[in-house]
């Protein structure tokens, strides 16, 4: 074993994740971001930030934003979650990982520094994330909370602009349990009089939005006020557009694409009215990024065809707004048999989703291999009482395979519930 899984050994034994164990790995707490990074001299400081936050769509958004920026010319740090294949994922510029030797010579120079404040796995991967960018300058950087928003451990930065892509239900023993006290949660990234973009317009949010910015004094814009579908006007911000995939194609597909097309583009012309000497929005940039987005900036892992014949979706749609729309997409398809390989967590609200899935699917049940998974016994009983049948498959690897020699090349298999699901087949 080398070094750099040595290292990364180490991190995810002393250093639980929530993705993998649940609530136990989270500590919501500023203080002690604070203090860490204190110790290590600040490095978040003195760089420029984008901040995203949102029940769905952050990682699409910042991935658009990322590319589009790219093909102006700009060198763009990301910091998102989870990652896929690969934990250097979390930390990019330009779409490039991280050099694994910083991640090796980060935690060796530094362990004894906050060995005794027990960070969590995202407090940790994001001191090593700024400290990267410190030392690498990018012109901008995109930072993706975890969860929520107020104390999420990115909520230490003073960024340029924020964006909040929409609010749904989801980490709710955390968040809270309405939309409005979630889109509280979510609406702590907006700072003193700075920009903040909220990507959809939803009654029963907006309020808390508008409040939040109005005591704030920062100035808040819908991305429906710069980036309109189906409705002409003179006014120079607005684009008139039937189709905003048609008008601004890309190389991403999935049902959420055109929302955080809308968002993202938002965004992109707020930056750039309010820092002209960063970034100016122009058509070619915009429409050379927009086409080279999984390339340009490693996007993975969202409505991936893995193969056709049969026509196979991986998608990492895991609470209720997601699944929703991905199931409505599916159902469109005018595909043959549907069938379904899931795997969740075992917190998950199941009476939340399950009202959600297609009755006449056939299931493949199998689990993640991580601590946090729901066991597949407990998995098919929970599904065999809301009527959905299927069979257990321990292995994951082995479902997806039992899948495809069960469906005809006609029909459409996808696998769905999991991120961590959809780590293991990529």
């Amino acid at each position: 074993m080398g070094k750099f899984e040595e290292t990364l050994k180490w991190m995810f034994k002393q250093l639980p994740m929530f993705q993998r164990q649940g609530p136990v790995a989270l500590k919501l707490d500023l203080s002690r971001m604070v203090d860490l990074l204190k110790r290590l001299g600040d490095p978040h400081k003195d760089l420029k930030y984008i901040h995203i936050a949102g029940t769905n769509g952050k990682g699409t958004s910042a991935h658009i934003i990322a590319s589009v920026l790219q093909a102006s010319g700009l060198r763009v740090g990301m910091y998102t979650s989870p990652h896929y294949k690969d934990f250097r994922e979390r930390i990019k510029i330009n779409g490039s990982f991280v050099e694994k030797s910083f991640v090796v010579d980060f935690i060796a120079h530094n362990k004894s520094k906050f060995e005794d404040l027990q960070p969590s796995f995202f407090e940790l991967t994001f001191l090593m994330a700024v400290s990267y960018f410190k030392q690498q300058q990018p012109d901008i950087i995109i930072l993706e909370t975890g969860m929520g928003g107020r104390l999420d451990s990115t909520n230490v930065v003073d960024p340029l602009i924020c964006l909040i892509t929409n609010i749904g239900y989801d980490h709710q023993q955390f968040l809270g349990e309405t939309l409005e006290e979630i889109a509280f949660e979510k609406g702590g990234i907006i700072k003193p009089k700075i920009p903040i973009v909220i990507g959809e317009f939803q009654q029963e949010t907006a309020f808390v939005f508008e409040q939040l910015a109005s005591e704030l004094d920062a100035p808040l814009v819908y991305s429906k006020d710069l980036v309109q579908l189906n409705k002409q006007s003179d006014h120079p911000t607005l684009y008139q557009v039937d189709k905003i995939r048609d008008q601004f194609p890309t190389d991403l597909q999935g049902p959420f694409v055109e929302r955080n097309l809308i968002s993202a583009i938002a965004l992109l012309k707020c930056l750039a009215h309010n820092y002209p000497a960063l970034y100016s929005f122009e058509p070619k940039s915009l429409f050379k990024g927009l086409s080279t987005i999984s390339s340009d900036t490693y996007y993975i892992g969202r409505w991936f065809i893995q193969s056709r014949n049969p026509l196979t979706i991986f998608d990492s749609a895991h609470n209720k707004e997601g699944l929703k729309e991905t199931f409505e997409s599916v159902s469109k398809m005018n595909q043959g048999q549907l069938h379904i390989v899931f795997a969740t967590v075992a917190d998950k609200d199941m009476d939340g989703i399950l009202p959600l899935f297609p009755l006449d699917a056939k299931y493949y049940l199998t689990r993640a291999d991580i601590p946090r998974a729901m066991d597949v016994s407990t998995l098919y009983k929970r599904m065999q009482e809301s009527g959905l049948q299927g069979q257990k498959i321990e292995n994951s690897v082995s479902a997806l395979a039992v899948a495809k020699s069960t469906a005809s090349e006609q029909d459409c298999i996808l696998v769905v519930g999991s991120i961590f699901l959809i780590a293991e087949l990529l």
